[in-house]
């Protein structure tokens, strides 16, 4: 799996802001892993704003992803509320309190995991009610209504994606990203897109812009992975 340090040193090799007098010095500081800030030498554009700007690129990723209920970037992504009985407020957090973000996933019964069936709320809840034990047959029914969960089981969990923006000041550069490898070119040009100060990086900035807003278009609202290849060789 890529790593912050991957894509940082890529951010800041494209902005001049990796030490090096000479190619081998240059190539010294940009193998170093992980990165320091004595690696690094811009007075335009730092360290740590670097690193808050690749924050921002992968998070824009990540909330984009939350959106698109079938995206294959979920599974990366995807977590669990806590179990809801019928009629509970859908939380905003998931079993372990991370704060979720986007469209729900998957309505799963609790007890075997098995994926429920959206349905009517008034058939719902004639099936629950079942007068005269009229309904002889189990249904796996759910229904959502104003961000209530009504459903024809003991309790069901909802798949979720959560997302909690890390640090730049206490990040680990050699921890893994939170997306696949082939995220890492987006999420270093989307960063990239932000690295303007002045009129410093303008040009740069927006061609870069340009790639990823056109990988967004066509990876994320699209749902297809294996174009991103493409997207980096049309922009080339």
């Amino acid at each position: 799996m890529s790593t912050y340090n991957d894509c940082l040193r890529q951010i800041a090799l494209s902005v001049n802001a990796i030490t090096g007098a000479t190619p081998a010095l240059l190539e010294a500081s940009y193998s170093t892993v992980p990165l320091t800030s004595v690696n690094f030498q811009s007075s335009i554009l730092p360290f740590t704003s670097l690193k808050d700007k690749m924050l921002n690129s992968q998070g824009k990723i990540i909330t984009a992803v939350a959106y698109q209920g079938d995206h294959p970037y979920r599974a990366y992504l995807t977590s669990q509320t806590a179990a809801l009985t019928y009629g509970l407020v859908i939380p905003s957090t998931d079993s372990s309190g991370n704060k979720i973000i986007g469209v729900y996933g998957a309505v799963r019964d609790n007890a075997d995991g098995n994926i429920m069936i959206e349905g009517n709320l008034s058939q719902i809840r004639a099936r629950v009610s079942n007068p005269g034990t009229m309904f002889l047959v189990d249904t796996s029914l759910y229904a959502i209504d104003d961000r209530r969960i009504y459903h024809t089981t003991t309790s069901v969990v909802i798949d979720v994606v959560t997302y909690t923006r890390p640090s730049a000041d206490s990040l680990t550069l050699t921890s893994t990203i939170l997306l696949p490898d082939d995220a890492v070119p987006a999420i270093v040009h989307g960063a990239l897109e932000e690295c303007i100060r002045d009129d410093e990086f303008v040009a740069q900035a927006q061609r870069f812009g340009s790639i990823f807003e056109e990988w967004k278009t066509t990876v994320l609202r699209t749902g297809s992975v294996d174009s991103t290849s493409a997207v980096m060789e049309k922009a080339a």
